[in-house]
């Protein structure tokens, strides 16, 4: 296949997918606008002949001429009152048609972003791709306004120039040839602009990463304390700069190209009409000939450029389009082709298991073999950066093993369906957030989705369990309330501690068979945190407990402990078991007693 061929069927991919997307916002809108398309195309050359007709029989003044004058102001006026209805038409259907396509793009995206790895927002391959999909999503609505219009254009321009080729074939070729320059500039120029728009997109997401830090209010605080306003200021505009300068070079060379050739159209309609009107003085052309004419020169001039710049923007559009195909298409380096449905954890197997995550060199877990039995309470030991929170994520598939197998209920994890096995456990990370919902929604989440009547007595049983009793207070248990004031002038604002109250209520509200919790009581006093712990160990009575602390204080609850030191598992016992091997543990725990002693 030669090149062109794979450009053009690259194009004709672009914009049946376009269209398909199109299609299923809306048939009806799409096949209006295609008819109202045809229309813009024919009605204005029918238009054209009526005219002619018109000034020959005021012209010539037959003996039936006033008639036929009356009945061809008719039919201009119909064509015209038709072309007008079919303008508002559009003007009514067409931004419709584009929001209906532009909530589902922005639906699509949103479900593609929310499945891809976790791994996936480490690269900055990945967040370009992600950018340029978010920027380019028009391109996909464009493509099948620019489509629909290029068809009107080359359906006028055609029957222009059969028309003008019939009176003067040597018309007809001259107008073509004299645009052919333009419009393969213009189309030269659009990949160009596109190839320096991908060169340069991480810088623009530089740009809108600094704007997201001042408008952001979780930065209002560091942006005034540490008077980060010039400092910020002064970082947009040098990387601005770059882009302003490297822009304004393109633009200025291609344009004085553009505005070169597309003089040559009008200086050959120029010397056309010179011989059209030499010929009125002749008698060999009538005035009506001259304005049908000098109508299709316009037509077909105007078609070709009309064509030309639907052409160019297709084509801009198909590149687009292809990188948010790419994008869509990013294939899931955890991949979902389990079949198993994980409604219950008994047992949990980590044999051999290795692990090193995407693009670095070295293994963070090595050779790790446990086994946890159901109900057991399994606190994770080790300094920061040892492999704690990797097992975790591990467990819950955001990653897969480099080597070795983990097995849940004596099944390989991969043989789980992604949903069920995540659905499977409930859990609170090192990183968490509140989102600008609802109270209510907060700590239902996506059972709220599934439950818009959720249980108002197990969130505030989830809330005083995690401690929230103050939240509940200062919002006098209104469950809707806004926890931000972002959308809502009486939404509340939560301090750190609050914050990660709220996400262990969460945690709390989806009571599953495994229950993980990575430092679930930073925010805690002693006093709290002992009350948690002892909460936590009645509500998933009989169930399974994996936790990480970094206060010791607290492993008393747990029946095992696991030992981790540079991602090996040193230690596994309970805690007085441990603290008699005088081994990593007894050490760490001496050190840290004695610390607080």
């Amino acid at each position: 296949m030669t090149k062109k061929h794979a450009k053009l069927r690259e194009t004709i991919s672009a914009i049946v997918f376009s269209f398909s997307l199109s299609w299923n916002a809306s048939p009806v809108f799409l096949l209006l606008r295609s008819a109202i398309a045809v229309a813009n195309a024919c009605l204005p050359l029918f238009s054209l002949f009526l005219s002619r007709e018109l000034i020959d029989v005021i012209t010539v003044l037959p003996a039936d001429g006033f008639s036929r004058a009356i009945w061809l102001l008719i039919l201009l006026a119909v064509t015209n009152i038709v072309l007008l209805i079919a303008g508002r038409i559009l003007q009514y259907i067409q931004p419709i048609h584009d929001e209906i396509m532009g909530k589902n793009l922005r639906i699509r995206l949103i479900d593609k972003g929310t499945t891809l790895d976790v791994d996936s927002f480490d690269s900055p391959e990945y967040m370009d791709a992600m950018q340029s999909a978010q920027t380019d999503s028009l391109s996909l609505q464009n493509m099948v306004w620019n489509t629909l219009y290029c068809f009107s254009s080359l359906l006028s321009l055609v029957s222009a120039f059969i028309v003008l080729a019939a009176e003067n074939w040597l018309y007809a070729v001259l107008l073509v040839l004299s645009d052919i320059p333009f419009v393969l500039s213009n189309q030269k120029y659009a990949k160009e602009n596109y190839q320096w728009f991908l060169d340069h997109i991480s810088e623009e997401r530089q740009t809108s990463y600094i704007q997201s830090v001042a408008l952001n209010r979780r930065n209002a605080f560091d942006v005034r304390l540490y008077n980060m306003k010039p400092f910020l200021i002064q970082k947009y505009t040098v990387i601005w700069q770059t882009l302003i300068q490297g822009k304004k070079a393109l633009l200025k060379r291609q344009n004085i190209m553009l505005c070169v050739y597309a003089i040559l159209p009008e200086i050959c309609t120029l010397g056309i009409s010179v011989g059209i009107i030499r010929q009125i003085f002749t008698l060999t052309m009538t005035l009506g000939d001259y304005t049908l004419l000098a109508g299709l020169m316009t037509t077909l001039t105007s078609g070709l450029s009309a064509a030309a710049t639907a052409i160019t923007n297709i084509y801009s559009d198909k590149l687009k389009v292809e990188h948010i195909k790419e994008f869509y298409n990013i294939p899931p380096s955890v991949p979902d082709k389990g079949a198993v449905v994980l409604n219950q954890v008994n047992t949990i197997d980590f044999r051999h298991v290795s692990f090193r995550y995407p693009g670095t060199q070295y293994d963070v877990i090595h050779d790790l073999t446990f086994h946890i039995r159901k109900g057991e309470r399994i606190c994770l030991v080790g300094s920061n950066g040892s492999g704690k929170s990797t097992i975790i994520k591990l467990l819950l598939r955001y990653y897969d093993v480099s080597s070795g197998e983990l097995l849940i209920n004596d099944t390989p994890i991969g043989d789980y369906t992604l949903e069920s096995l995540r659905n499977a456990f409930t859990s609170l990370f090192q990183q968490y957030d509140v989102f600008a919902f609802s109270l209510r929604e907060n700590v239902t989440l996506s059972e709220s989705y599934e439950n818009p009547v959720a249980n108002n007595n197990k969130i505030i049983e989830s809330l005083e369990e995690a401690g929230g009793e103050k939240i509940l207070e200062k919002c006098n248990h209104n469950l809707d309330i806004g926890l931000s004031k972002q959308f809502a002038e009486n939404g509340l604002e939560l301090s750190g501690g609050e914050t990660q109250k709220i996400a262990l209520a969460r945690a709390l509200y989806r009571h599953r068979s495994v229950a993980i919790f990575d430092e679930p009581t930073s925010a805690f006093d002693a006093v709290a945190e002992k009350a948690f712990f002892s909460q936590l160990v009645d509500r998933f009575a009989g169930q399974t407990i994996l936790f990480t602390t970094h206060r010791m204080t607290t492993v008393h609850i747990a029946t095992r402990i696991l030992v981790i030191e540079n991602g090996y598992l040193v230690e596994d016992g309970t805690h007085e078991d441990l603290l008699k091997r005088n081994g990593v543990y007894a050490q760490l725990y001496s050190a840290q007693t004695n610390r607080n002693t």
